[in-house]
């Protein structure tokens, strides 16, 4: 007898066992399995795209805040040439202004020198052409007088 109660129950724990294999889908099982891998997978992807991104973008930033720095340098240097440029241009055009016009006053003066020495040669000339004539009239009234 215990011969039979041993092997009911070797074969209802069996079959039991049997059963729960046969009713369970090995498909499931394997969907579930890739399922959980391929999260595992994709979570760890994510994680490090994400920690590349955030790099990336982080990188991004230093380079744009060196150009920035770059470029304000940059425009800084070219608002001072071309103020010295300006400065400098409006400095030689103001020397050559006042050149100019040490010339032109010079000029002016000689000119004026010149024009006066004429003005007074014409003037000598004409007061002592006004004096000899007078001269001659006094002469000829007296010579008339002196002849009545």
């Amino acid at each position: 007898m215990r011969k039979i109660i041993g092997t009911v129950i070797t074969s209802i724990t069996l079959l039991s066992a049997g059963a729960t294999f046969a009713l369970s889908d090995p498909g499931t099982r394997l969907s579930n399995w890739y399922n959980l891998q391929f999260e595992k997978k994709a979570e760890k992807l994510g994680a490090s795209t994400v920690d590349k991104l955030s790099s990336s973008f982080t990188d991004i930033q230093k380079e744009m805040e060196a150009m920035r720095k770059s470029i304000a340098t940059s425009i800084q240097d070219y608002q001072t040439t071309n103020l010295q440029n300006s400065t400098n241009t409006i400095k030689e055009h103001n020397e050559q202004n006042i050149k100019q016009l040490h010339t032109v006053t010079e000029k002016l003066k000689e000119q004026n020198t010149e024009q006066m020495a004429a003005y007074t040669q014409q003037k000598t000339l004409q007061e002592t052409a006004n004096i000899s004539h007078d001269i001659q009239d006094i002469l000829e009234d007296v010579l008339k007088n002196n002849q009545k």
